[in-house]
């Protein structure tokens, strides 16, 4: 099985056009911005048939139980520049990498996609469950180097056996 999670994806347009590819046979989607995501949902739903989609209108977190609101001043402003911050009455329910694996029984994630305004700082900080890196193939992510964070996330790329290289806003490993 091949499978996509693809944290932060907006409307669905690089979950649509991989899918459109079939290279993947079960993709998993999370999106915390109701907006973006009703949208995801309209693109996503003539490709259901191709193979299992299931989309989480949830934030990506470190941990489990969280809950973040949406911010929306995150470096220009624009649409997809949506950030969250945590907070124990937020709106937004989190949902860690482990849990979707748990959930959905997930052996090997072939490309682990993120782009998430910033929120990676949290998913690979030094109290964060990162056990799912040994379940990842690819890992494609936008590190936002406003948080400094960038030489922890490449070191603990190597620390799992990861080939980094640089591809214009994108570490992959």
């Amino acid at each position: 099985e091949k499978v996509l999670i693809d944290a932060g994806a907006n409307i669905g347009l690089t979950s649509c056009y991989l899918i459109d590819q079939n290279l993947f046979s079960s993709v998993y989607c999370i999106e915390p911005s109701i907006e973006n995501f009703e949208i995801l949902n309209y693109n996503l739903y003539s490709r259901e048939q191709l193979c299992v989609i299931k989309k989480y209108n949830k934030a990506l977190a470190g941990k489990e139980n969280l809950r973040f609101n949406l911010n929306n001043n995150f470096r220009s402003g624009k649409d997809w520049a949506i950030s969250v911050e945590e907070n124990n009455n937020g709106i937004v329910e989190g949902i860690t990498i482990n849990e979707i694996i748990s959930e959905n029984n997930i052996e090997t994630i072939t490309l682990l996609k993120i782009d998430i305004e910033g929120a990676e700082r949290f998913i690979f900080g030094m109290n964060s469950d990162v056990s799912f890196l040994k379940k990842v193939k690819i890992i494609a992510i936008e590190i936002h180097d406003e948080y400094k964070i960038r030489d922890s996330i490449n070191e603990l790329f190597m620390k799992y056996n990861f080939l980094i290289f640089e591809s214009g806003e994108l570490t992959v490993g």
